[in-house]
């Protein structure tokens, strides 16, 4: 068990350290995105690196979800309590609570970028449309003026969210402390009862 509990440690260390390179690589999509629509087909280097990142990370999940698997197995296993302790226990809870916290970030984290680069062709599809009737019509610049009003609410309403979901994640680690806390004081409650 102490085999897996090291395991699941360096797995999330490499996780961590690939999702500081991750959240860089998609902010910094962003701020190309948002500085001049562009056509989502057109891939650039950070894009490919993102990509590349993304797929190492996933990776990671999936080993990491293997070896909690093998520690539920093993804490699950009668035969093993007699050597089991609470705090290989409380070690466990760990690692899955560590799991699924980055998992459902990461997921979000990679939904909001997908988002953004779908109201980006939008936007685009308007920059061009645009360019096409900017001749046709005296009311080229309106429309110039109205496009880029929706993107200045466009990015007040992304920093909106950011901070939204950056809240929540907040709340949802402190909820999540205060569970385990609570399971901790449980189980000390239990053990007084006993004694």
């Amino acid at each position: 068990m102490n085999q897996l509990l090291k395991q699941a440690t360096q797995l999330e260390n490499k996780i961590e350290q690939k999702l500081i390179t991750y959240q860089n690589l998609a902010t910094k999509i962003e701020d190309e995105l948002f500085q001049e629509p562009i056509v989502s087909n057109n891939i650039s280097t950070s894009e490919q690196l993102f990509e590349a990142i993304t797929e190492e990370i996933d990776h990671l999940l999936k080993e990491l979800r293997e070896v909690n698997d093998r520690m539920k197995e093993f804490i699950k296993d009668e035969n093993n309590h007699s050597i089991l302790s609470s705090s290989i226990v409380y070690q466990y809870e760990q690692h899955e609570t560590f799991f699924n916290r980055i998992k459902q970030e990461f997921k979000s984290r990679r939904q909001r970028l997908a988002n953004k680069k779908n109201r980006n062709d939008l936007l685009y599809i308007s920059d061009e449309e645009d360019v096409n009737n900017e001749n046709d019509s005296l009311l080229g610049s309106s429309r110039e003026s109205e496009i880029q009003r929706l993107r200045d609410t466009n990015i007040r309403m992304q920093n909106l969210i950011t901070q939204g979901h950056t809240s929540k994640a907040a709340l949802e680690e402190q909820m999540e402390i205060f569970r385990n806390f609570d399971r901790v004081l449980n189980n000390m409650k239990g053990k007084s009862i006993l004694i």
